[in-house]
């Protein structure tokens, strides 16, 4: 599994990449099994241009609330 170290997670399984105020939100490589329709995109590139939006923080203290790639990892190896 590609686990990028410069992107934040979720314990939800999406990615998270922040450009000043403005993140842009993904789905990581662990849900795709999971997920019924398997767009190419999210599953052939999903940390770029699978991404699903982009959003412009209003608390930016939040993203360093996510999780860091070991982090990340350590959740999904169990």
């Amino acid at each position: 599994m590609n686990i990028p170290a410069d992107l934040r997670y979720s314990s939800d399984h999406e990615w998270v990449r922040r450009d000043g105020d403005v993140v842009t939100i993904g789905i990581t490589d662990y849900v795709n099994e999971q997920l019924d329709d398997q767009p190419e995109l999210l599953n052939s590139d999903p940390y770029g241009d699978g991404w699903l939006c982009s959003i412009t923080m209003t608390d930016p203290s939040q993203f360093d609330a996510l999780l860091d790639a070991d982090g990340y990892r350590a959740l999904t190896e169990g």
